[in-house]
């Protein structure tokens, strides 16, 4: 995984953070072929004093959303990519990530409202998306943090779906051969544009491409 951190543009409370994650698996190692599943993106654990948590519903509104200590997680749909935690001063920290495509991960674990970096409890925040990972695939994407009060995050998380609510991640996969339990070849790959991930196997009438 690499990480690139810079500030968003005229937004001195606002960090942009721009991942990679490049797969260096065996392509016939024991995980096998790609299939899709869910990945945090990213997995936010914050102290346990910014219990309040809300997801962002646009002009300045928001959701109140709930959840007893876990795991297991609550699960939340913003409609706008955004959710934040605060602590009972009134300052919170959120999350927008626009390329998250499922249920939102979000809940305190342990009890207490401890500011304290090295406990144990915490508040944990984390988008997901269902991902089509393989050996080699790289993929790419991008989150924003915002930091204040809640009006300072609010007119923040409307600049941004402003600007940047059509935001796309990226996935690359390279071409391998691989061998099924039959012992029947076939090669693997993901279409860029739709992240959708393909097998191609060999057949008498040539070459079949399977969904996966």
């Amino acid at each position: 995984m690499r990480q690139w951190t810079s500030f968003e543009p005229s937004m001195p409370n606002v960090v942009v953070v721009e991942c990679e994650l490049a797969c260096k698996r065996q392509s016939s190692d024991r995980w096998g072929p790609a299939i899709r599943s869910p990945q945090e993106i990213p997995a936010c654990y914050f102290t346990r004093n910014f219990d309040v948590v809300q997801s962002y519903l646009g002009d300045g509104k928001w959701k109140d959303e709930v959840q007893p200590p876990g795991p297991p997680w609550g699960r939340a749909l913003p409609l706008r990519h955004a959710m934040a935690c605060f602590e009972p001063g009134g300052q919170g920290i959120a999350i927008f990530s626009p390329t998250s495509t499922e249920h939102w991960n979000f809940g305190p674990h342990g009890v207490g409202l401890s500011d304290d970096p090295k406990a144990g409890p915490c508040m944990h925040l984390a988008p997901v998306a269902r991902v089509l990972l393989g050996p080699q695939s790289t993929y790419r994407y991008r989150y924003w943090i915002i930091v204040g009060d809640r009006d300072e995050i609010s007119d923040r998380l409307d600049s941004l779906w402003q600007n940047c609510s059509d935001d796309v991640s990226k996935l690359d996969h390279s071409w391998s051969e691989r061998q099924n339990r039959g012992g029947r070849r076939f090669c693997c790959a993901t279409d860029e544009s739709s992240g959708l991930g393909f097998q191609f196997f060999p057949t008498r009438k040539g070459i079949r491409k399977v969904l996966i």
